[in-house]
């Protein structure tokens, strides 16, 4: 909790921040997906469905075109 303050008080990024999980997230889904199906399941086609849906469904043109811009820059 000291941490959580601490971020809000100086902007500081605290450790455990979600842009350094999203692929342990990633990785829990597709063992999930797997463990459900029975079948292998790829990181990446879980981030690739992932990014899919987010431009799905934003309605703000902005957001959506940064979405758009930061998935092939990361690609």
């Amino acid at each position: 909790m000291a941490e959580f303050v601490r971020s809000l008080r100086t902007g500081e990024v605290p450790p455990g921040e979600i842009h350094a999980n999203v692929l342990s997230l990633a990785m829990v889904e597709a063992a999930v997906k797997s463990s459900q199906t029975g079948q292998r399941v790829l990181i990446s086609d879980v981030v690739d469905e992932a990014h899919r849906q987010a431009l799905d469904v934003e309605s703000v043109p902005a957001a959506r075109e940064v979405l758009a811009v930061l998935w092939e820059t990361l690609r």
